[in-house]
């Protein structure tokens, strides 16, 4: 079978989920004999650098201006167009939601529906046209794959979709591409221990729920410090909303960087903390379970679906209950207990098993 994967995220994407799971999949796939490829004549995504040249039509030109980037789409539609004839997929699994289709054939489609945020937060995305683009795509798909039960119901019920046509296939835990070099070394740039945050700041993650909970607990501030990990720098209403928090700069870190510096702090964290109201499925707390890092997580959404019996959870819209959280995991053995849990939960999410059912929708089309 012949599997064509477009361009569109890899296209504006350096790092992301989206493009990591895509790049995951497609390196699964290819294992079970498959023909599988991404046309992405000019992209700029670093996951695409660890697949072998044979599931990866483009080059990366390393370029990442955001005008620059924007004229890319419409080259790679035209361009990838021609690849793709000559390739003739069985197959065309779309990479995100347009208008239009990016590669134009006559072939089953599929597109995989990764979470209902713009429906759920509608005033966060005011000028965002991500649900036309998406009711399209979702229109035109032969099968849809949802990536949690929860995204799976969430889309069924905005969209009046049949279950028949949505088939919910889980992400694996951990990413199965090449991490060269990764020698994890213990707290290398930081002397005191930390909670870890991990993702963008907006408002539907809660990360402000997180600032109010540290500010608020002598106790948990006396033992540790806040790393949030990617996003933007700290703007100035954040840096206030820290200061009136009673929080000190040196205390709430901010750093980006690769999987590997990711995968570092992971294994040297106190704990991870996802105080998200919303998520269509929440890899950081599979990754964090994956390198023996203790999560504690909001009980909204798929994050129980997800996370199980190994997590310490509390109402997102509690700081009180957030607090209680953070100390029952900082202060007694419930550490201990998490990291045991999470090492057994994650084997319940491979990529291997992910392709497979994968393959098993592509088959039934």
């Amino acid at each position: 079978m012949r599997i064509a994967i477009d361009h569109q995220k890899f296209t504006e994407q350096k790092y992301g989920g989206i493009t990591r799971y895509f790049a995951c999949l497609a390196l699964e796939i290819s294992k079970l004999n498959q023909d599988i490829k991404i046309f992405a004549p000019l992209h700029i995504n670093k996951y695409l650098f660890h697949l072998p040249k044979n599931i990866v039509s483009g080059t990366n030109i390393g370029l990442y201006n955001q005008p620059f980037i924007k004229m890319l789409g419409p080259v790679n539609n035209f361009l990838s167009q021609f690849q793709v004839e000559k390739y003739d997929p069985d197959i065309i699994h779309e990479s995100y939601y347009s208008e239009h289709p990016i590669i134009k054939s006559i072939c089953p489609r599929v597109i995989t529906v990764h979470d209902m945020i713009h429906e759920k937060f509608p005033n966060e995305f005011s000028n965002d046209n991500t649900i036309s683009l998406k009711k399209k795509s979702i229109e035109r798909a032969d099968h849809i794959i949802t990536i949690s039960n929860n995204t799976k119901n969430d889309l069924m019920k905005f969209y009046n979709i049949s279950s028949s046509k949505i088939t919910t296939i889980y992400h694996g835990a951990t990413s199965n591409l090449s991490t060269k070099g990764l020698k994890p070394k213990k707290n290398q740039n930081y002397t005191k221990p930390y909670l870890l945050y991990v993702g963008n700041r907006s408002g539907y993650k809660n990360f402000n729920l997180l600032i109010n909970a540290f500010g608020l607990s002598n106790q948990i501030k006396k033992k540790v410090n806040l790393i949030a990990f990617g996003g933007k720098p700290f703007d100035y209403d954040e840096l206030e909303s820290f200061n009136s928090a009673g929080l000190k700069k040196s205390q709430v870190i901010h750093i980006t960087g690769d999987d590997n510096t990711l995968k570092n702090l992971y294994q040297n964290a106190e704990a991870f903390i996802f105080p998200s109201l919303y998520e269509g499925f929440g890899m950081p707390p599979l990754e964090a379970m994956s390198n023996n890092c203790p999560v504690i997580s909001s009980n909204t959404s798929s994050m129980p679906e997800v996370i199980g019996d190994a997590g310490e959870y509390f109402n997102p819209k509690s700081v009180e209950g957030l607090i209680n959280a953070i100390k029952n995991v900082l202060f007694s053995n419930r550490s201990e207990e998490l990291v045991s849990l999470g090492q057994k939960r994650v084997e319940m999410f491979s990529w291997k098993k992910c392709a497979k059912e994968t393959m098993s929708v592509y088959e039934r089309l």
